[in-house]
């Protein structure tokens, strides 16, 4: 059975994650990533202005969802 790992790329502009073969030397089977980042705004400080002004709860669950959407 072939292990397969997931790295993530949480940054500034958008998500990257790439599906690895653990098995056959860290071959990067498939990349993903978002064409924006899930939070609104164009930069860092409109991230964080957002997680300030509704929650980071709300934030949160946005940041998982779009990770949960890169992985599948």
């Amino acid at each position: 059975m072939a292990k397969i790992g997931i790295a993530m790329d949480l940054g500034t502009s958008g998500f990257r994650g790439q599906a690895i073969d653990l098995g056959r030397g860290n071959e990067i089977i498939s990349t993903a990533i978002t064409t924006r980042h899930p939070l609104p705004g164009a930069n860092v400080m409109d991230h964080l202005h957002f997680a300030v002004e509704m929650g980071v709860e709300i934030s949160q669950q946005i940041i998982v969802s779009a990770v949960n959407r890169v992985i599948e």
